[in-house]
C-alpha cells in the first residue's frame, strides 16, 4: 500500500539495492527450502531408525506438545501483533504495557497449569500413547519446556507488533522490497507499518505489489476513491524497467 507524496527525483537504477534484494531473496528461498527438506528428513530418519511403535510414540508426543502449547497461548500471538501495532500507529503507546500485561498473565497461568497436568499425569499420558518408563520421562521433559516455549512464542509476537522482530528465514516479498528500493531512490520516504481501514480516507494514491500482480493500481476501496498519480505510474515503470533488464546497474 502507498500513501506518499513525491520527493525530489533521483536517478533510478539497479544500483546497490538490487544486489541486496537479490541476495536477501535468494537467502530466504534457500532457508525455506532447507526448512522443508529438514522436516522431511526428520520424518524419514525417525521412521527408519525407530521401530514403528516408537516412531508412533515420538509423533504422538510431538502432537501432544504442540497442541498443549497452542491452547496455552490462547490466541495471544495474533492479538499482540494487532493491538501493539495499532496502538503504535495511533500514537497510543502508553496503552501497550497494559495490553502486554493483559495478554501475558493468562498465558503464564495456563501454561504453568498445563505443565502441572502433564507432569502429574505423565504415567497416564505415557500409557495413552503406548509407552513405558522412558515415555513418562519424555512427558516430564515436555512439561518443563512447555511454559518456556509458550512464553517465547508470545514474546516473539510482541516484537512483531513493535516492528523489532529480526528477519526470519521465510519468503520475503521480493517485489515489495524492489519497489521500496526504487521509491527510496526517487527521494520518497518509506515507512513500513500496519495500515488501518480508517486511514484509507487520507490516501491520495494506492497500489499493491505482488509476484503476479507486480505493481497494481487501486482506484477505489469501499467508499474511497484514489487517483493513479504520477508517483504510482513512475514506480510501476521503474519496476517494469528493472524486471525487463532496461535498467543498467550503477
Amino acid at each position: 500500500m502507498s500513501s506518499t507524496a513525491a520527493g525530489k527525483p533521483a536517478t533510478v537504477g539497479a544500483g546497490q539495492g538490487m544486489p541486496r534484494i537479490a541476495r536477501g531473496g535468494a537467502l530466504n528461498l534457500l532457508g525455506a527450502v532447507i526448512t522443508s527438506i529438514t522436516g522431511v528428513v526428520l520424518v524419514i530418519v525417525v521412521t527408519r531408525a525407530l521401530p514403528p511403535s516408537e516412531a508412533g510414540i515420538f509423533f504422538a508426543l510431538t502432537s501432544l506438545f504442540l497442541l498443549a502449547e497452542m491452547v496455552a497461548r490462547l490466541g495471544t500471538s495474533t492479538g499482540l501483533v494487532y493491538f501493539i501495532a495499532r496502538f503504535r500507529a495511533l500514537g497510543q503507546t502508553d496503552r501497550i504495557r497494559a495490553c502486554q500485561r493483559v495478554a501475558l498473565i493468562p498465558v503464564v497461568v495456563l501454561s504453568l497449569a498445563m505443565a502441572f497436568v502433564l507432569a502429574f499425569w505423565a504415567p497416564a499420558f505415557a500409557r495413552l500413547v503406548g509407552g513405558g518408563e522412558g515415555t513418562r520421562a519424555a512427558v516430564l521433559v515436555l512439561a518443563v519446556v512447555l511454559p518456556v516455549t509458550t512464553l517465547s512464542d508470545t514474546f516473539l509476537s510482541a516484537t512483531r507488533g513493535h516492528a523489532t522482530m529480526l528477519p526470519t528465514v521465510v519468503l520475503d516479498g521480493i517485489t515489495r522490497r524492489t519497489v521500496i528500493d526504487l521509491a527510496k531512490r526517487r527521494g520518497v520516504e518509506v515507512v513500513e507499518r500496519a495500515i488501518w481501514p480508517e486511514e484509507l480516507e487520507s490516501f491520495e494514491q494506492f497500489f499493491l505489489t505482488g509476484s503476479a500482480a507486480e505493481v497494481t493500481f487501486v482506484g477505489s476501496a469501499g467508499p474511497w476513491n484514489f487517483e493513479v498519480g504520477d508517483l504510482s505510474r513512475q514506480l510501476a515503470k521503474d519496476y517494469d524497467d528493472v524486471v525487463n533488464g532496461r535498467v543498467v546497474n550503477a
